[in-house]
């Protein structure tokens, strides 16, 4: 279901509510989960989760969990999409006029309008409506308890916790009892997401003995916090980590929305289609297969047929959902709204998201009254991506996506509240560096630290990914920040948590070669395998290499590889692991031919269809 939901937003050229919405989860209860009486000197931490996050399920009209055609339960993060019902619609609707169009070389029997319907059947699950309620039933997982609670019955247990939100040192530290999760709608609104938070941060105190709570804003998480601060301000919170945290929209979506695209021929033609499918599909080589596939149809059928998928995907699952909005950047908002929101029909849901529009602006102050206060605010961001780049590359069909210095997803002035970047691939000149304070200036000269809200709270990681779970630097310091009250700002222990960081890509020994190092040392110590003790010795080392790796605070990815490398070796010396075998990969032949193919047309043949 993840793949197909990507896929289809790569089609159709996009990402990553009150009524008839509820909760599956019962309602927050009055216990006491710990005994520390609020005075252990850790607040307990919430957690704001980012776009794909927050599990929903949608339900019938009896009161029970919906189904697709095969009996899965609708239910996901991201998208809920019935690929029953979306299959069994184009196996009915599209297939004659597809070959019609293809026959007479026009738009047949309707062929782009059945696309539209495919793509409104596809999203149907999450459809809102024009005051920006739910068409169906769709419940968002509430989670009024703390981990520590959450095998006792509870829908969702520790083990999803864990692979979800890779937080061991910040549990570890303050205890299962200390850590929450506070899901919310996708399809929802920030500001109404904003007071049930307040409503969640109550119940957590009153569990916890606590007076005050911690933030953790993981990307989307950032549009709730920046609701919450707006309509109940600042006194309830400790410390705010805001991780990669979206608090001034994302010109991606902005792109998305107002359907600015790169259309040029060498792009769409060519460049477009092997990017998406090498991530998500089989690879390239079906990429630049499609490149050839697509010119059977007309141009002007072609581009109505992209049109006709955005339609779909805006109408029924993007412009009625306020927290889609809300990944609109302020100075961005007006026009947008002015273009879609001015059907008095929708009256009542554009007064929610102007509110959040007046949150966005009044972000900075709001922040810098909470510092004012006592409140500690830190930033981490990723830098020096263009939109679309790594991953999620159906992205880079929005306009300038190559030139807009980003993490892939937001850009750098979003995640820092305000730093300066050149062009992506740029460097800032001369006269702009002329009189700025070096300490702020990125080691590239791309991007400028001075002129963020925060400065000497705002940590950047060069080169990093939105995702950034899977490196370790980031995840420690992110850690760091909420456990070591000595660890102010940049200036605390710049040896130690530089502000200008790097990647270190961990996933491989985290999730892979670490855990069965680990498990090769315990049978032997049982006496379940016999192995030399020079065998032994490798394997403790390569074991403890492994840890420092996972616990660095600097990104060295040269040391990441080195214990990558050991562990590999002694796993494979072990028989726990197979050595690599060559073997013919015939796509490693197809995929150059097909590539030249498809230069090759667009060269001799122009941007159209073949029967053009």
């Amino acid at each position: 279901m993840k793949k197909f939901g990507k896929i289809a937003l790569a089609l159709v050229l996009c990402l990553s509510l009150t009524a008839g919405i509820t909760a599956f989860a019962a309602p927050a209860a009055e216990e006491v989960y710990t005994d520390c009486g609020g005075n252990c000197g850790n607040n307990p931490v919430i957690i704001l989760p980012g776009i794909s996050m927050s599990p929903s399920v949608v339900y019938d009209e009896n009161g029970e969990k919906a189904v697709d055609g095969n009996g899965k339960v609708l239910q996901g993060g991201l998208m809920i999409i019935d690929s029953t019902a979306v299959v069994d619609f184009a196996l009915k609707n599209l297939i004659l006029p597809l070959l019609a169009t293809l026959f007479t070389q026009k738009d047949a029997m309707g062929f782009t309008d059945k696309i539209y319907e495919t793509i409104c059947v596809a999203f149907d699950t999450q459809k809102t409506l024009d005051d920006g309620s739910s068409k169906h039933d769709v419940r968002v997982a509430e989670m009024p308890w703390p981990v520590s609670e959450m095998d006792n019955g509870k829908d969702y247990d520790k083990n999803w916790f864990y692979k979800t939100y890779p937080v061991p040192d910040v549990v570890a530290k303050i205890g299962e009892d200390h850590c929450y999760v506070f899901n919310y709608q996708l399809i929802g609104n920030p500001v109404d997401a904003a007071a049930k938070l307040n409503d969640f941060i109550q119940t957590v105190k009153a569990q916890t003995g606590h007076d005050k709570v911690n933030f953790i804003n993981l990307s989307l998480g950032g549009s709730v916090f920046t609701a919450y601060i707006d309509q109940f301000g600042h006194g309830d919170l400790g410390k705010v980590i805001n991780g990669v945290a979206l608090l001034d929209g994302s010109e991606l979506f902005a792109r998305l929305i107002a359907r600015e695209f790169n259309l040029s021929d060498q792009f769409i033609f060519h460049e477009f289609f092997p990017l998406v499918l090498d991530q998500e599909g089989p690879g390239a080589w079906s990429g630049y297969l499609v490149n050839l596939l697509i010119r059977f149809l007309p141009r002007s059928v072609f581009e109505k047929t992209l049109t006709r998928l955005t339609d779909g995907l805006l109408e029924t699952f993007i412009l009625n959902a306020g927290q889609f909005w809300a990944m609109v950047p302020a100075a961005k908002y007006p026009e947008l709204a002015q273009r879609y929101l001015s059907d008095p029909a929708k009256a009542a849901f554009k007064v929610k998201t102007d509110a959040f529009y007046q949150a966005q602006l009044n972000l900075k102050q709001n922040i810098l009254d909470a510092v004012a206060d006592g409140v500690i605010v830190q930033n981490l961001a990723g830098t020096n991506l263009g939109l679309g780049e790594q991953r999620y590359t159906f992205f880079s069909i929005v306009a300038d996506a190559d030139k807009i210095n980003s993490d892939g997803v937001i850009q750098l002035s979003s995640t820092t509240l305000g730093a300066t970047a050149a062009p992506l691939g740029e460097k800032l000149s001369d006269e702009y560096l002329a009189g700025k304070n070096p300490k702020y200036i990125s080691p590239d000269k791309s991007f400028d630290l001075s002129t963020a809200l925060l400065p000497d709270n705002t940590w950047v990681f060069i080169g990093q990914h939105h995702e950034a779970d899977d490196n370790a630097a980031l995840m420690n310091l992110a850690q760091e920040l909420v456990l070591n009250d000595d660890l102010v700002n940049v200036n605390s222990n710049p040896v130690k948590h530089p502000q200008f960081n790097y990647v270190c890509n961990i996933d491989n020994v985290k999730k892979n070669l670490q855990p069965k190092a680990i498990a090769a040392l315990k049978e032997y110590k049982d006496g379940n395998a016999q192995y030399t003790a020079d065998q032994v010795s490798k394997l403790e080392a390569a074991i403890a290499q492994g840890d420092a790796a996972m616990k660095t605070f600097i990104g060295d990815q040269a040391m990441i590889a080195e214990a990558e490398l050991s562990l590999t070796l002694i796993l494979t010396e072990l028989g726990i692991l197979q050595p690599k075998v060559e073997t013919f990969d015939i796509y490693a032949i197809l995929t150059p031919i097909l590539k030249s193919l498809s230069a090759a047309v667009l060269k001799f043949h122009g941007a159209i269809g073949f029967f053009d």
